[in-house]
């Protein structure tokens, strides 16, 4: 008897443990109040569910030249985000500016990591989500406001679906894919205000792409694609660009464009 006591004891402690949700909320109900502190308590596979408001306690990162002031430095292999319907603003509510450095909303620089962000709003920052290495980025019904960059993704798959890009800084980005394997990107509106120099969807040396059914406005370029891109947009809308729709750079770029619509 004891023998098997001590046989289901050791299987016990080598059996995973379960994926548990970790609660962030400004009122103090939620196990934390600072994004942060919960990002550094959760394993792989845990989900944080946040609450409503603004969260803007950042920390120093990478000290140094390439030292970033980070709202949520993600360091596990396998992380997912949520946001409140009543709205998670990550960031502050100024728009980002040259004096403010190297700002990031979401930080992933884990290798082979996973990072899921549903229903946050990013604003005021260099980088609404750097996720500069890693095997996928997936982000659906977020917002992206006043920062220079909305996200960068330098994974191996990204997906980003249901949201929204606001005006960035001057020859700043929406999105900015760079030699990702693939990139989806569907039913999405980016708005850029006037026609200053800003690219709404740029790749970069990644493969394979899909635009779809999203809306491209104002800005100096709706998509940019270079460096051997075989890309299919579809059922896209693209107004008031002050220089393209889109543009095909150098490499041996293909692009399957079908059903689309350019106005102005």
């Amino acid at each position: 008897m004891i023998m098997l006591v001590t046989l289901l004891s050791v299987i016990a402690m080598c059996l995973p443990a379960s994926a548990r949700t970790w609660t962030v909320d400004k009122t103090g109900t939620g196990d934390f109040i600072v994004l942060q502190d919960a990002l550094d308590a959760m394993a792989s596979g845990d989900t944080i569910s946040m609450g409503p408001g603004r969260f803007d306690d950042w920390a120093i990162y990478n000290p140094g030249p390439n030292e970033s002031k980070t709202r949520g430095y993600v360091t596990v292999t396998d992380a997912t985000i949520l946001g409140s319907p009543e709205g998670t603003m990550i960031g502050p509510a100024d728009p980002w500016g040259l004096d403010d450095g190297l700002t990031i909303g979401f930080e992933n620089t884990v290798q082979g990591s996973v990072l899921r962000l549903h229903k946050l709003t990013c604003e005021g920052l260099e980088w609404g989500v750097f996720h500069g290495v890693g095997d996928s980025l997936f982000v659906s019904d977020c917002v992206f406001r006043g920062s220079r960059q909305g996200m960068g993704a330098g994974t191996r798959y990204t997906s980003i679906t249901r949201s929204e890009f606001h005006q960035p800084y001057r020859f700043g980005h929406g999105v900015l894919s760079y030699h990702q394997d693939r990139i989806d990107y569907a039913d999405c509106t980016s708005v850029f205000e006037g026609i200053d120099p800003a690219t709404h969807l740029q790749l970069d040396g990644t493969p394979q792409g899909s635009v779809i059914n999203s809306h491209f406005e104002g800005g100096s370029t709706g998509i940019m694609l270079s460096g051997g891109l075989d890309a299919v947009v579809t059922q896209c809308s693209f107004h008031n660009q002050s220089w393209a729709g889109i543009e095909v750079l150098f490499g041996s770029n293909v692009l399957n464009l079908n059903d689309s619509v350019f106005r102005g």
